[in-house]
């Protein structure tokens, strides 16, 4: 899919779990907006409440370091999922709180 999105021109929106290493997401950075263009990529940040302290900080800190300045989305209900029987369940309390730590470490 990367090698897919290379040549198209519109802006392009990326997933981002957290397994997803620092090196691994300038990589993508690298392949997907070589040209650092303002508004072309997205992260979408799928990393869960639990996770997103642990995670999002090394990210912002690589991009940083390379001089990076991808557009930042949290989604907090994909990261966030139980199990409920058949159903999905998402914890509004648990989502928000995932979007304010997303905040606060984003503004840090």
């Amino acid at each position: 899919h990367v090698e897919f999105l290379r040549g198209i021109a519109n802006p392009i929106g990326v997933k981002c779990g957290p397994s997803l290493a620092a090196d691994e997401l300038l990589r993508l950075c690298d392949a997907l907006d070589p040209e650092r263009e303002p508004g072309r990529l997205t992260l979408i940040l799928r990393i869960g409440a639990a996770a997103i302290e642990a995670v999002l900080p090394g990210w912002l800190c690589a991009l940083k370091a390379e001089g990076r300045q991808p557009l930042l989305v949290c989604d907090p209900m994909h990261g966030n999922t139980e199990r409920g029987g058949p159903r999905k369940l998402r914890r509004y309390e648990v989502m928000l709180g995932e979007v304010q730590r997303f905040f606060a470490t984003v503004r840090g």
